[in-house]
């Protein structure tokens, strides 16, 4: 039989990491259904490779987490056009990074935002365009 060492994952500093997106699943959360992101530190630092979890809500509101993580990893999201989250897998962003303590005293990472990883910009789903019309113009 496998023998188990309990242990807690690595806790990394405060800060603003490169990740990829490795994983995101619907999940019925504490407080009803959510999505658990799974990501990994990306890059040459001393941190990559490490991962973290990020937790959203389900809700599709263009204010809500879900669609504000999936516009800043690059997909753009548009008001009622659907999406698929596995297309989320593989893309890459900036992890906003905490230290919050556990309920046992020890410490944890907290994903708190996912922002673009050009200039930090915190995307926003676009609005569906509607198609142009065709315009006529009366020369009377």
């Amino acid at each position: 039989m496998p023998v188990i060492t309990p242990s807690y994952p690595p806790v990394i500093p405060t800060g603003e990491y490169p990740v990829e997106i490795a994983s995101i699943e619907a999940v019925a959360g504490q407080f009803g259904p959510q999505m658990v992101w799974g990501l990994v530190v990306i890059g040459d630092g001393e941190y990559s490779g490490t991962q973290l979890r990020g937790y959203s809500s389900q809700s599709a509101s263009p204010k809500g987490k879900l669609i504000k993580w999936a516009n800043a990893c690059g997909l753009e999201t548009e008001l009622d056009v659907p999406f698929d989250t596995d297309d989320l897998v593989g893309r890459r962003a900036k992890a906003v990074v905490l230290v919050k303590e556990r309920a046992d005293g020890g410490e944890r990472n907290v994903v708190d935002e996912l922002i673009s990883l050009q200039g930090g910009k915190r995307a926003v789903p676009v609005a569906a365009v509607p198609p142009p019309s065709i315009l006529t113009l009366d020369t009377n």
